[in-house]
C-alpha cells in the first residue's frame, strides 16, 4: 500500500470543487452537502499532518496552481515544532523551506523536476533532499505516514451496533407475533 498523507487535503479540495462544479456553482443547492463535509473534515481528518503533507509533497508544491493558505502554513509550521523543538534547527529547517520552495540545489536538478509527480513523496524527498537533512528527515516521516479510517470506522461501528440492535428488536417482536 502506497502512503497517502500527501495526497489527503488535495484529494479534499478537488471533492469540494467537483461537488461545486456538479451544482453548477450555485452554492444554495450544494451549501448542506458541503457543510456536511466540513464538518468530518473539521472533526475526524482535518489535521496539522496532513497541511504538512500537502505542502512537502512535490507533486502539489511544484505544481504552477499551487498556493498554500494560512490553514496549510499554520499546520506546517505545527509539524516543524513538535518535530524540532529546538529553535536554532526550526531556523535551520526555514531556510531549507526557502530552498524547497524556489527549486534550489538538487531540488532543481533535471531529475528531481522530471520524478516530482512519478516517485512517491517519501521516496522523491530520499533521492532529493540531501542538501536539506533536518527538512528531509521531516517529510519523510510525514509523507511515509498512512492515513488512519479509525474515526470513520469507529462512526460505522456504532452505526452497525444500533442497526443491529434495532434488527434483532424487530425479529424479536416478529417472533414473539408468531407465537401468540
Amino acid at each position: 500500500m502506497k502512503p497517502a498523507m500527501g495526497y489527503i487535503y488535495e484529494a479534499m479540495r478537488r471533492a469540494k470543487n467537483q461537488i461545486a462544479k456538479n451544482f453548477n456553482n450555485v452554492e444554495h443547492r450544494y451549501r448542506e452537502i458541503r457543510k456536511i463535509i466540513n464538518t468530518h473534515w473539521d472533526f475526524q481528518l482535518h489535521r496539522p499532518l496532513h497541511a504538512a503533507a500537502y505542502y512537502l509533497n512535490p507533486k502539489y508544491h511544484y505544481d504552477p496552481n499551487f498556493n498554500p493558505n494560512k490553514e496549510v502554513k499554520i499546520g506546517l509550521y505545527k509539524v516543524i515544532e513538535k518535530m524540532y523543538p529546538d529553535v536554532e534547527t526550526r531556523v535551520e529547517v526555514d531556510a531549507q523551506l526557502d530552498k524547497f520552495k524556489r527549486g534550489l540545489g538538487l531540488f532543481g536538478m533535471d531529475m528531481a523536476i522530471i520524478t516530482r509527480d512519478k516517485k512517491q513523496p517519501a521516496l522523491w524527498w530520499d533521492s532529493h533532499g540531501e542538501e536539506c537533512k533536518e527538512l528531509q528527515t521531516l517529510a519523510i516521516k510525514v509523507l511515509s505516514l498512512t492515513c488512519s479510517a479509525m474515526g470513520c470506522e469507529r462512526n460505522l461501528s456504532t452505526f452497525e451496533h444500533v442497526h443491529s440492535k434495532r434488527r434483532n428488536r424487530l425479529e424479536q417482536q416478529r417472533l414473539n407475533a408468531c407465537l401468540c
